[in-house]
This record gives structure tokens, sequence and C-alpha cells, in this order.
């Protein structure tokens, strides 16, 4: 799944998604979202928001894969 704006901001949704089939979601494509900054929003010391670091914890306890392909650099 390309991007995070499914989820509605709401990390629970995760395991929805899971049950559907996917394995494997990106936080962002190009922009910021709540879990993290894309190629074309960076900001100086870009990172993962606190709820792109729970979404990353739900996903691995999910056995989901994080792609981190539209990620800025310094959140990568």
């Amino acid at each position: 799944m390309e991007g995070s704006e499914a989820l509605l901001g709401e990390i629970r949704i995760l395991r929805v998604f899971h049950r559907l089939g996917v394995r494997m979601m990106s936080f962002c494509w190009n922009w910021r979202t709540q879990f993290a900054d894309g190629l074309n929003a960076k900001r100086a010391e870009s990172k993962l928001t606190d709820s792109g670091i729970e979404a990353l914890e739900k996903m691995r306890k999910l056995g989901m894969l994080l792609d981190v392909s539209h990620l800025s650099d310094t959140c990568f």
C-alpha cells in the first residue's frame, strides 16, 4: 500500500489492512504525513513522528514491511 492516508490517522486500522492481505506500506509518498516526511516535504531534522514510530512497531508485530523509498533522506 503506497501512502498511509487510508489509515485515516488510526494506527489500529493497520490490523484491518493486514487481515485483507496487505503486507507492505509506505508512510508517505512525496509529502508530509502524520507518520513521516516525504521527499518533497523535508525539514532540516526530519524523522519519524511519534505516530510513525508507533505504527512501525505495530507493523513489525503484524509482520508487515515498511517501504522507505519515498521517505526524506534524514527520515530514512
